[in-house]
């Protein structure tokens, strides 16, 4: 009988396992259909070596939400670093969490197409950084 209960117990615990995972794989309904984007950097926007696309928000494959957009380097030096963030907030403009995509080496003129994947679901987003850093030459 204590085997037998014992079975059971573990079958409950994997159960309830494999119940989590299947919510965060499979994604969750709570996530807004279109989320708003606040002020901060410009959604179109240009600085002194790159150009930002508008910004889209997308369900992923798997439940997951993903804001993609393009950064196209302007300037006419490899940028060694490209980076985009976001911070994400619940519908009452509490903070619940921060997403980012990075890049190494964008060529003059090229484009990288940027994915930040969302941590969890969120109803407006803030983009708040955009850091192109370009390749430096010796004197």
């Amino acid at each position: 009988m204590e085997v037998i209960l014992k079975w059971v117990g573990g079958l409950v615990i994997v159960l309830i396992a494999v119940a989590i995972g299947a919510r965060y794989f499979m994604g969750t309904n709570d996530a807004p259909s279109h989320p708003t984007q606040l002020d901060g950097v410009e959604a179109s926007v240009s600085g002194e070596v790159y150009e930002l696309s508008p910004i889209v928000v997308t369900p992923g494959e798997h439940g997951e939400i993903i804001i993609t957009g393009l950064v196209r380097n302007t300037s006419g030096e490899t940028l060694t670093y490209v980076e985009v963030e976001f911070d994400l907030y619940d519908a009452d403009g509490t903070p619940v969490s921060m997403t980012m995509d990075n890049t190494n080496d964008l060529a003059p003129g090229e484009q990288w197409h940027f994915e930040a994947i969302a941590p969890q679901a969120f109803d407006a987003y803030k983009l708040v950084n955009v850091k192109a850093v370009p390749e430096t030459r010796d004197q």
